[in-house]
């Protein structure tokens, strides 16, 4: 009797043991992959969003005039029909931002943080919107594309959809809104204790610690000049010669941060620290200055790997694209293990974007220093060869597969790396990728311009494991056969051509265009050909009949997948507007009627009548009880609903045609 009511009890706690864990694992589950966030489907589950940005006109005015300042401004946002009130918002960008501000363009690109003024208050739960203005990118797409392969891979990176911008309800721009990669962006990926976060930027141009931050000095020092020598003239911004074009410097002397002016869509964003103060209606300063503090100048813009031989065991040498050892590294950390100390990493720690300490930077160390040796344990390997069969189908060498060194998060969680994906406004041969068919059959093997791989050790230890590289590959061959020749890239492409063809480059939607119809029209059809001769390239390269090395190629060109026909400028390049890699072409950098859509903001324009008097001001009543400001719905655009198209089409069936604006939602 005794034993049969233990037995019963025993059950009954075995049967609450189980029922506990069964409630639990939801959260390790949560806590794991990540926490699903509203945004997602509210925000980003949408094709085209609406943002109606709302300011007092003459503060919009003195925001785009004073946009090289990165000055933080008091503005209510519409987003998708529901009104966010006291947010801050500025302009953003490197190089971008200086070539517009030196423009007749006032088409910046822009961040939206809604905590900036009004503590705990989010967009559906996203702290920060970005906002890019399509620059370097005559396509309109070339990111979207480059986010949707990460999606498609099951990669964190950030969530993204098209925007049609309006300025107190006046036209201004169709854009391409990301998520930014902040703490609601670890959450949603990595869920509630998720891991540490740096962006290295030290770029060699225009950023904090760049070269627009150094004295004649310290140019020359970087040059190898004497003191005797003189500067070679650097071009007026908003004058950039084209690709070939830069002057030489003195004596063969090698330019900094070459190839030069790379361009990057961000300053350093480690949480929005800033140069100059706030600009907020004063009676919600209630008197009183707000200044973000800007990150003290980075004291190693260039780490170079050590020259000993032992901790460069198990790489392969012999050059990437472009054959140059050594790398500059001139725009960032090369994430090259140096020695111990950790003040030899400076770079990665003043781009720290979660609150870090030494610990955290030890594990960083040792993490690189175990890769340096070949030992695969100091990698998120699954993580790392997403991100890599990504970046190099796409061929985005304005980052760490090139010499700048830059444009990339760094992800570390218990002692393992990996690289999270940033600024793609370069990808598909926009940034110095010589012709066509350098980038067509551009290596999966050696995958690096103007560095060796043995430069790029993060990128070595993948490559030289068999069973990593293997992982790579598939990685590679699931974006070939299934997402390009599948159908997921079709469905997609004609989604989007349906959406933004009668909207891109009118007066109506994109008054502030960078390019013209045309141009517009002859860079996504160029695009979709690019997309589908890359993938037969890596198809080519992973069965063997094209080689898939640099040197390989090199000895033998003659089954590369030809590109003899393919003009890659017409998509648009580094320098900014203008097809056909032209910065002065018509609907180049000054668009289509000189400064652009003054009126917008209540100013005359030669384009748009003046605003009414009573724009709408930004709120003055802080909302700081709630995440989320209480918010007036309205009805939204057609194209404003629906989900991103995935899968493919089904068996039978063609994808709808490609005038049509209505929105696809498919199931995977």
């Amino acid at each position: 009797m005794i034993r049969r009511k233990s037995t019963e009890v025993l059950a009954i706690v075995l049967v609450l043991v189980m029922l506990v864990v069964s409630c639990l694992m939801p959260c390790f589950a949560e806590a794991a992959g990540g926490i699903e966030q509203q945004y997602e489907s509210t925000l980003f589950g949408t094709n085209l969003i609406t943002v109606d940005i709302q300011m007092d006109a003459d503060d919009w005015q003195d925001m785009l005039d004073n946009a090289l300042s990165e000055t933080y401004y008091a503005a209510d946002v519409t987003i998708n029909g529901q009104t966010f009130e006291n947010v801050g918002i500025r302009p953003k960008g490197n190089t971008s931002l200086t070539q517009v501000a030196s423009s007749d363009s006032d088409r910046y690109s822009f961040k939206i943080e809604f905590d900036h003024y009004q503590d705990g208050q989010t967009c559906w739960g996203l702290d920060k919107l970005v906002l890019n203005n399509l620059m370097s990118d005559a396509t309109y797409l070339k990111e979207y594309f480059v986010y949707d392969m990460f999606a498609f891979l099951d990669m964190p990176a950030s969530d993204y959809a098209m925007a049609e911008i309006t300025v107190n309800g006046e036209p201004w721009g169709i854009y391409l809104a990301l998520e930014g990669v902040e703490e609601s962006f670890l959450t949603r990926n990595f869920g509630a204790s998720p891991g540490e976060l740096y962006k290295p930027e030290n770029m060699g141009g225009g950023g904090p610690g760049g070269m627009m931050d150094k004295d004649e000095d310290e140019i020359r020092e970087m040059m190898g000049l004497s003191e005797d020598e003189e500067l070679p003239e650097m071009p007026e911004m908003g004058e950039m010669p084209q690709m070939g074009e830069m002057p030489e410097p003195p004596d063969g002397a090698q330019m900094p941060g070459q190839p030069p002016m790379a361009s990057t869509d961000d300053t350093q964003d480690t949480g929005d620290t800033q140069p100059a103060q706030d600009t907020q209606p004063a009676d919600t300063q209630n008197d009183q200055t707000t200044t973000d503090s800007q990150p003290s100048d980075a004291s190693d813009s260039t780490q170079t790997a050590p020259a000993d031989d032992q901790t460069r065991e198990g790489f392969q040498r012999g050059g990437g694209r472009g054959g140059m050892g050594g790398g500059m590294s001139s725009g960032g950390s090369d994430l090259n293990y140096i020695d111990d100390d950790l003040d030899s990493y400076e770079t990665i720690w003043e781009g720290e974007v979660t609150d870090t300490d030494d610990a955290d930077h030890q594990r960083v160390v040792e993490a690189l220093k175990k890769i340096s040796e070949g030992d695969l344990s100091g990698v998120d390997v699954d993580l790392m060869c997403k991100y890599m069969a990504v970046q190099t189908f796409v061929v985005n060498l304005d980052s760490l597969s090139g010499n700048m060194a830059h444009n990339y998060y760094l992800y570390e969680k218990d002692g393992q790396l990996a690289l999270l994906p940033w600024d793609y406004n370069l990808a598909f041969g926009g940034f110095m990728s010589g012709d066509a068919s350098s980038t067509i059959n551009f290596p999966i093997d050696t995958p690096v311009s103007g560095v060796s791989m043995e430069d790029r050790q993060i990128f070595a230890v993948i490559l030289n494991d068999e069973d990593a590289c293997a992982l790579y590959h598939s990685y590679l061959e699931k974006l070939c056969t299934e997402y390009v020749q599948g159908g997921q890239f079709e469905l997609t492409y004609t989604m989007l051509r349906g959406l933004l063809d009668s909207r891109v480059t009118t007066e109506e939607h994109d008054p502030t265009a960078f390019y013209t119809a045309d141009e517009y029209t002859e860079a996504v059809e160029m695009l979709k050909t690019v997309i589908e001769r890359r993938a037969e390239s890596i198809l080519g390269q992973l069965d063997g009949t094209i080689p898939s090395t640099t040197d390989g190629q090199q000895a033998d060109s003659s089954t590369l997948v030809d590109a003899s026909d393919l003009d890659l400028s017409v998509m648009g390049s580094q320098f900014g507007g203008g097809g056909h890699g032209g910065n002065g072409a018509e609907g180049g950098m000054m668009g289509r009627g000189g400064k652009m859509m003054q009126g917008a903001a209540g100013q005359q324009s030669q384009d748009t009548a003046a605003a009414p008097d009573d724009a709408s001001q930004p709120s003055t009543d802080a909302t700081t009880d709630t995440t989320q400001t209480t918010a007036t719905q309205s009805a939204q655009p057609p194209e404003a609903s629906g989900e991103k198209p995935s899968g493919t089409p089904p068996d039978g069936q063609t994808p709808p045609d490609m005038a049509s604006e209505s929105n696809l939602s498919t199931t995977s």
